[in-house]
């Protein structure tokens, strides 16, 4: 709080459709802005990030998406580092459709303890994803986020255009017996679900089938 001046700019690039008005409930709401971040990374070593791919898109935005001085000047600042923060004109799209495709890559390849081909190449595991894909898509159209009618497809299709030996950090995590971010994945989608008032059968059923991991080995 100390930290926060009249127009310092708070951007979250947590995993998840929830850091924004979480954050919005903590600092005053005209410091927080809302963002998603497109990176592979795992933890190398304590303290140290390791980015494990080649993409690194960075898009953020005021709330509600209006534009914003200081969000060019933080843009400018990414683009000119040589990473990419392209501009929006939705950013509760875009996070919401990162949040589509990170439960399903989340969710199935941390259950599953399998990779994207593992995906690609099962058909109940395609069909798996592809539910969850769906189930997250329906949950944001019912709140009222402005989704593309081809979400569900065009999503798939980016699933498939990933990496064949890709997991989810979460997967990785699980692995390493550390903490897992399912409250703000399957957890968040479940939790949702019922703000929303329809049914998450799968994610709730992913989320479950992790919890007994949730706060490490």
């Amino acid at each position: 709080m100390p930290m926060l001046g009249a127009d310092t700019v708070v951007v979250p690039f947590l995993n998840g459709v929830e850091a924004s008005d979480r954050l919005a409930e903590i600092l005053p709401e005209h410091n927080v802005a809302n963002g998603m971040a497109q990176v592979s990374t795992t933890i190398a070593s304590p303290g140290v990030i390791k980015q494990t791919g080649e993409f690194n898109v960075f898009t953020f935005a005021e709330r509600d998406s209006r534009p914003s001085e200081r969000i060019d000047s933080l843009r400018n600042a990414i683009n000119g580092a040589g990473s990419s923060a392209p501009p929006t004109g939705d950013i509760e799209r875009d996070v919401w459709s990162k949040f589509i495709l990170f439960s399903a890559v989340s969710g199935v390849t941390a259950a599953s303890r399998c990779t994207m081909n593992d995906i690609k190449t099962n058909p109940q595991l395609s069909e798996l994803f592809r539910r969850v894909v769906s189930e997250t898509a329906s949950i944001g159209r019912v709140l009222g986020v402005s989704l593309p009618d081809n979400i569900e497809d065009k999503i798939w299709s980016a699933a498939l255009a990933l990496p064949p030996k890709m997991r989810a950090s979460t997967a990785i995590d699980l692995e390493n017996g550390r903490p897992l971010e399912i409250e703000w994945i399957s957890g968040a989608a479940a939790r949702l679900s019922k703000k929303a008032r329809i049914e998450a059968p799968i994610n709730s059923a992913l989320y479950a089938l992790l919890l007994p991991h949730k706060n490490g080995r």
